[in-house]
């Protein structure tokens, strides 16, 4: 009986620092997820590349957009089911979005004067995003820093972007939209 008791509680005490590591951030397993998708599109975009010329370095603007429309179309054609929320699934919205308000809160910025910020420097046209859609450069310019830190890191060339009040992931080499977090700021 006490070797059953000993082990019963070897076994609690091993357990309980993994049970409190997965307390201390509620998303853990989110952002692995989150994580395996973006290495996931990482090397499909790798594949992609290997089947594509060598991109040449040009002055000229017209070959620029060329070869990103054609990296563009190959990325498209090998995610054609892509959809909105295969990176940003509900678990991972909500750990943004939280992110992204803590960060805010604890620098003393006002979420609505960053959003006024924001529209202020995009266009006044509306912005329609979609999932494998080009990536309209007028939107999205402005990215504070105080919001990708609190992010978790993408690699080149993924980037986050926010376009109106929704936060994008960016292939910047393709123009394309990977994914989009609607609402990313709002107003509580």
């Amino acid at each position: 009986m006490r070797i059953t008791h000993a082990i019963a509680v070897a076994v609690v005490s091993l357990g309980m620092p993994l049970i409190a590591a997965a307390g201390q951030s509620s998303h853990f397993f989110a952002l692995h997820r989150f994580d395996e998708q973006v290495a996931a599109y990482m090397a499909v975009r790798h594949r992609v590349e290997q089947r594509l010329p060598p991109p040449t370095v040009t002055a000229n603007a017209t070959n620029i957009v060329e070869a990103q429309s054609v990296l563009a179309y190959e990325l498209r054609k090998a995610r054609p089911r892509a959809q909105a929320g295969e990176f940003f699934s509900p678990d991972i919205s909500s750990e943004f979005r939280r992110r992204i308000h803590r960060v805010l809160d604890q620098r003393g910025v006002s979420e609505h004067g960053l959003a006024v910020d924001l529209q202020r420097e995009s266009p006044e046209s509306f912005c329609t995003l979609s999932v494998n859609g080009n990536f309209d450069w007028r939107f999205g310019a402005m990215m504070p820093t105080v919001v990708l830190e609190a992010l978790p890191d993408v690699p080149w060339p993924l980037q986050y972007r926010f376009v109106c009040r929704d936060l994008v992931l960016l292939d910047v080499d393709a123009g394309l939209i990977v994914d989009i977090l609607p609402d990313a700021l709002t107003t509580r």
